[in-house]
C-alpha cells in the first residue's frame, strides 16, 4: 500500500511539474539561471537560482547587437542580460558621450569604471566607440592607429570595456564592446 501511495504521489508530482523553458527563449525582465550551467533555463526572478534579469532578446525584439541594449552586462548566445539585482540605469552599457565615468587607477593592468556623474575627478566621455579589436588597442602605443584618433577623437586615454560573454559553444571574445574615448580628468 506504501509503494502505491508513493508512486502516485510521483504521478502527479511529474503530472502537475512545469517543463523547464531553455533560457534562450527568455524574454526582457525574466530571469535565466547561470549560463555557464550545460543547459540554462528560464527561473522566478525571486527564486535563488536567479542569475541573470534579461535585458533584450534580440531574436525576438529585431535587434542585431547587444550593443543597442541599455543596461546590458553580459551576453548568452542572442540575450542580453544584466546580474539580476544590478541597476540597468548604471551599468557601462548606458554611458553616451558627453558623460563621465570614475575610475579607480587608470594606470592599473585591470582598472574599474563606474558611470557618474560629472564631478570633479571624473572623466568626460568624448566618443564611445563598439567592437573594437582587442589587438588594435593593445598596440596602439606603438601605432599611430588608436581607435579614438581613427574616430577623429582627440583624447588622452580610454577605458575598454566588455560583456561578460557566455555561449554554448565557447567561442572566445576577440573585441571590446565598448572603448570610452576619454578627456582629461574634470577640475
Amino acid at each position: 500500500m506504501l509503494v502505491l501511495g508513493a508512486v502516485a504521489a510521483g504521478g502527479i508530482y511529474l503530472a502537475t511539474r512545469t517543463p523547464s523553458v531553455p533560457a534562450t527563449e527568455a524574454q526582457a525582465d525574466q530571469c535565466i539561471d547561470s549560463p555557464s550551467n550545460e543547459k540554462p533555463v528560464v527561473v522566478d526572478c525571486d527564486s535563488e537560482d536567479a542569475v541573470y534579469r534579461v535585458v533584450a532578446n534580440l531574436w525576438s525584439e529585431g535587434m542585431t547587437d547587444c550593443v543597442d541594449a541599455p543596461g546590458t552586462e553580459a551576453v548568452f548566445e542572442k540575450l542580453c542580460l544584466i546580474p539580476k539585482d544590478n541597476d540597468p540605469e548604471q551599468a557601462l552599457s548606458t554611458v553616451e558621450e558627453g558623460g563621465c565615468l570614475t575610475i579607480d587607477d587608470i594606470e592599473a593592468d585591470s582598472p574599474d569604471a563606474t558611470k557618474s556623474d560629472c564631478v570633479p575627478g571624473a572623466y568626460p566621455v568624448q566618443a564611445v566607440l563598439h567592437h573594437i579589436d582587442q589587438f588594435s588597442l593593445a598596440t596602439a602605443g606603438i601605432t599611430t592607429e588608436h581607435p579614438c584618433a581613427e574616430a577623429g577623437v582627440e583624447s588622452g586615454s580610454s577605458f575598454a570595456w566588455s560583456f561578460n560573454h557566455y555561449t554554448m559553444f565557447g567561442i572566445s571574445q576577440t573585441d571590446y564592446d565598448f572603448v570610452f574615448c576619454l578627456g582629461e580628468p574634470q577640475d
